[in-house]
């Protein structure tokens, strides 16, 4: 029995064509909407997944000699080659694999090492404080305009500036007093307004389901390296949709800029991975209300789907 079987080599090859093949169609038709790029690249991590045992289940001819005789590629040709007593595709395999899980483990730190802001013994202002009622409200009324239902507001007593939201099922915002103190009015207001656009675009249940497939496909560069892409838009789709709330994308870009100058790096939880150049693109973009609140074209995403599905039947 090998070591690595070939129904997971065949879901990291398929991995490799859908992804290279979505960021073709990205550049080739210069697609610009956020929710398109992200529902192409949605496509390209989760199609694998599917296609690949289905067609093992549905479509055993596929392992015959007739079959790999007429298909586009077959990767089982390479085993002919030997790195030491492993077979080609899998020593590949696994030395792709060590580099995800490098570079998965990095992205876990940077995401999940930052928020979580403990008590330090500052002075927590009463449920009845003007800034936590005036929070609250700001909450409540842009939760009602945004159509979904007000998360839970927790205020953290600490110096460290935070507004993060959390929480599969149980959604709540946590906002640090640091917080409260030092954000003028209407940069807090877009700042919670970009929290909330992630419920609004289903985001949290969306990051758990790419961190599940990064783990399935752990062996596939290109699903890496479109995740955070893929991290990039889900912070652009939300920036835009809390500049269209609001109706002030640069309060926005403000409160950006002042995560960029805390001293915790990841201030607010709103800079994403707290790259400076994305930081300073994010600002731009909305300094030049260049905003993009529509549903994804269909049509590319159709279109792209079918040619995948073609593809890679005729891979193995």
């Amino acid at each position: 029995m090998p070591l690595i079987p070939d129904l997971v080599i065949g879901l990291t090859l398929h991995s490799v064509i859908a992804c290279a093949s979505v960021e073709g169609v990205i550049g080739a038709l210069r697609l610009r909407t956020p929710a398109t790029r992200i529902a192409l690249r949605d496509l390209a991590l989760v199609l694998p997944l599917t296609f690949v045992p289905v067609a093992v289940w549905l479509a055993p001819w596929r392992a015959s000699d007739d079959f790999l005789a007429r298909a586009l590629f077959v990767s089982q040709r390479f085993d002919r080659i030997a790195i030491g007593d492993v077979p080609f595709r899998q020593a590949v395999w696994l030395a792709c694999a060590a580099v995800g899980a490098v570079i998965l483990l990095r992205d876990l730190r940077v995401r999940f090492g930052v928020p979580h802001v403990r008590r330090d013994g500052t002075d927590c202002p009463a449920a009845s404080h003007p800034d936590v009622v005036a929070t609250r409200s700001t909450v409540a009324r842009l939760a009602s305009a945004l159509g979904i239902t007000p998360p839970q507001v927790q205020v953290v007593c600490s110096e460290r500036p935070l507004m993060h939201l959390h929480g599969l099922w149980h959604r709540s915002l946590q906002i640090s007093t640091a917080t409260l103190a030092n954000l003028p009015d209407a940069q807090r207001e877009a700042a919670i307004a970009h929290e909330l656009a992630h419920l609004v675009n289903r985001d949290l249940r969306r990051s758990a389901l790419v961190l599940a497939v990064r783990l399935a496909l752990i062996a596939s560069p290109l699903v890496h390296l479109m995740a955070r892409r893929q991290h990039q838009e889900v912070e652009w789709r939300a920036d835009d949709v809390a500049a269209h709330a609001t109706g002030r994308p640069v309060a926005l870009a403000r409160a950006l800029v002042a995560s960029g100058k805390a001293a915790s790096g990841d201030y607010l939880g709103l800079l994403g991975q707290g790259r400076l150049e994305a930081l300073e693109r994010r600002c731009q973009r909305l300094a030049d209300a260049e905003l993009h609140v529509r549903e994804p074209h269909r049509l590319p995403l159709w279109l792209t789907a079918i040619g995948l599905l073609v593809t890679m039947s005729l891979v193995s």
